[in-house]
């Protein structure tokens, strides 16, 4: 789906900021005009080479932020920069991201990341390409309409033919960095490793992930729908031999499967 090499693909044209908030962005000032204006960005070490060739290949985001860098340092308009200190002073090297929690129902909580600023905008550059592909493959992320379509015609069957939904427990969490390596091309897995958080903060306690993502980086939605996209898909051409595309739906861990293939997909 995704082919063996991201350096082989244009993951850079898809990468964007998000509505959400950041480790660097203040309440209320979360939009796009205010993540590019506001440096320096944080980034972890793995992403900090990523981030530097991202901003090089936008000529425009790079001459804003040399404009922006020499008049904070009072440095004169033409003068060549030295780009050793130019980058230390632009990116912030951060160890991972912040845990926090948002409301999932009345009753309960869900536990969320807040990601570096760099990190998730180059995160979204894998959520964007990877929904790109998967479309390709009759996983439309951008689309709800096909999982309301068979979870509808599987509420009203007569018990012949049906489709059932499974929805996972803590889904995006069973996502390891093993199963990650075990599944994806070594070099998509680097990348992928590269643009994570390896650590989380919260409060005053810091914890080492052994997922591969929490639920705020920008590729857990995508990645997840990827992988349980696959496992079904495999299910389905190993029980039956071919694959009817238009007989299952994968929305990130909403499943909607052919009754009499369920369990072995479970």
């Amino acid at each position: 789906v995704i082919g063996t090499d991201p350096s082989d693909v244009d993951v850079y044209s898809t990468t964007r900021h998000g509505p959400g908030a950041t480790l660097s962005t203040r309440q209320g000032f979360n939009s796009a005009y205010f993540k590019y204006a506001d440096w320096p960005y944080d980034c972890t070490k793995q992403a900090f080479r990523h981030a530097i060739h991202q901003i090089q290949s936008d000529e425009r985001w790079l001459g804003a932020l040399e404009d922006s860098y020499r008049e904070r340092f009072s440095i004169p308009k033409h003068f060549i920069l030295n780009q050793d200190v130019f980058w230390e002073n632009v990116l912030n090297v951060v160890e991972g991201n912040k845990i926090t929690f948002v409301p999932k129902s009345y009753k309960i909580d869900r536990t969320i990341a807040i990601e570096p600023t760099l990190n998730l905008y180059l995160q979204l550059g894998v959520d964007g390409f990877i929904r790109s592909r998967l479309k390709r493959w009759s996983i439309n992320l951008d689309d709800q309409r096909k999982n309301q379509k068979l979870a509808r015609e599987g509420s009203q069957c007569d018990g012949t033919t049906s489709f059932v939904t499974l929805d996972l427990a803590a889904a995006s969490d069973s996502i390891s960095l093993k199963l990650c390596k075990q599944l994806l091309p070594p070099l998509w897995y680097r990348y992928l490793v590269d643009l994570r958080s390896p650590k989380g903060d919260l409060r005053d306690k810091t914890f080492h992930y052994e997922k591969i993502s929490s639920m705020g980086n920008g590729y857990t939605f995508a990645l997840e729908s990827l992988i349980f996209g696959a496992l079904v898909y495999g299910v389905i051409r190993n029980k039956r031999g071919f694959v009817d595309t238009s007989q299952f739906a994968v929305y990130g861990d909403d499943l909607i499967v052919p009754k009499d293939i369920a369990s072995d997909v479970i």
